[in-house]
């Protein structure tokens, strides 16, 4: 067996960050062939309800105290040095590895590099974390699909297989994601609507049944049909998810945005963003092209009010609509896909970001101007360090108060 020039337990914990090299992600997928045990260990630690557990466990035992740190460190690297000399022919270190990874990742948190405001370097925390933050963890993933027929299923208790299939549909989890497949032609697939709704700490995959692929963020919602046999392909989305659209020319497809706006592309990959509780209303374009129609009264206004370009962003706050530019349109999906906030954006858009992951309410004071943030940040950690890592990096005051995190200068 080919030797391991990286530790399993530290690919583990770097994938965990988000942090992994071109290099090491070859490493990691090499090491994931090695075994099947190995890939199960991998899927495992994918799984946000499972890293959550572990991360609960060990936060707990480790936080505030600085001799528990000390000794995670020597723990940690005590194992790191076993795990360069032992081989995977036994599942108990597979096992181990894990645990050494967890534990080297809660070891150096705190000096990793952290993104900074446009202009300021990190400082000292402006305040100190409460007793509430610290007890606050992601909620646990129970994102929820309703079929066409009233059945009900929550997706955090069904690992992997068959969750529905009838003669003309097979609808399957792995994983993360979630796969709709049209099997033949006929039936009336095409008139059966579904719903995923995806609760707060929680992401999916769904592949829709013409290969189109929406990456969903927390909180968000996709109605969607068990197939697409009309002049056009339609589904409707509140919250926020990145949509890689099958190319069919002569079938358009069409996103019904929150009942506000309506975005329709041929074959393109954009992100688009409106969550109820939030005034404006984003889309990105990776590549293609989209046009936009504005919904007014639940009428779809006849001509598009906008056509935007790759790499272009129309931004709409129901007074005003505007189009400017978009560096980075991946930038979201990259992150989620690391289960990382991406830190890429304005500090208003990243606070509701974080709201919406923890299920918490966000209150900002209007005199706080609205700064960009850069770089990314794990959400599998508890609302207590993500604030401490805010703290860090800007000049404001994070205060948690019952269900709402209220930000002041």
């Amino acid at each position: 067996m080919q030797k391991n020039t990286i530790p399993w337990a530290v690919l583990l914990v770097k994938y965990w960050q988000g942090t992994l090299t071109a290099d090491e992600q070859a490493e990691l997928d090499r090491q994931r062939s090695l075994s099947p045990a190995r890939e199960a260990e991998f899927q495992q630690i994918s799984d946000p309800a499972w890293s959550l557990a572990r991360l609960q466990e060990i936060h707990a035992a480790t936080e505030d105290a600085e001799a528990g740190w000390q000794d995670v460190e020597q723990r940690a690297a005590s194992l790191q040095r076993q795990a360069r000399l032992r081989t995977m022919k036994r599942c108990a270190y597979a096992a181990a590895a894990i645990l050494a990874g967890v534990i080297i990742y809660f070891a150096y948190d705190r000096t990793r590099q952290r993104p900074v405001i446009s202009g300021k370097k990190p400082g000292t925390p402006s305040s100190s974390p409460t007793a509430a933050e610290e007890k606050i963890f992601p909620p646990p993933n129970d994102a929820k699909l309703v079929l066409y027929d009233g059945s009900e299923y929550i997706l955090g208790d069904k690992q992997h297989g068959i969750i529905k299939e009838t003669k003309h549909l097979q609808i399957r989890k792995e994983g993360l994601a979630i796969y709709v497949k049209q099997i033949g032609a006929g039936g009336d697939a095409g008139s059966q609507q579904n719903k995923l709704i995806l609760s707060p700490g929680s992401t999916c995959i769904l592949y829709l049944p013409d290969n189109s692929s929406v990456y969903l963020n927390a909180a968000s919602t996709i109605v969607f049909p068990s197939a697409f046999t009309g002049s056009t392909r339609q589904v409707d989305i509140e919250g926020e998810a990145f949509i890689e659209i099958d190319s069919q020319r002569h079938t358009p497809f069409v996103v019904h945005l929150n009942n506000k706006y309506d975005v329709t592309a041929t074959g393109t990959r954009f992100l688009v963003r409106s969550y109820s509780q939030e005034a404006q209303t984003v889309v990105q374009l990776a590549s293609g092209k989209v046009h936009i129609n504005k919904i007014i009264q639940n009428t779809r206004q006849p001509s598009p009010i906008q056509n935007i370009k790759p790499l272009q962003q129309f931004i709409a706050d129901g007074q005003h609509e505007n189009i400017v530019a978009c560096d980075s349109p991946y930038a979201d999906k990259k992150a989620w896909q690391q289960s990382n906030f991406n830190l890429a954006k304005d500090l208003r858009s990243v606070m509701e970001d974080i709201g919406n992951w923890y299920n918490m309410k966000v209150s900002i004071s209007p005199d706080i101007k609205n700064d960009r943030l850069s770089g990314t940040f794990s959400r599998r950690r508890s609302l207590s360090l993500t604030l401490n890592h805010l703290r860090s990096i800007t000049s404001l005051q994070y205060r948690v108060s019952g269900n709402e995190i209220i930000v002041t200068n």
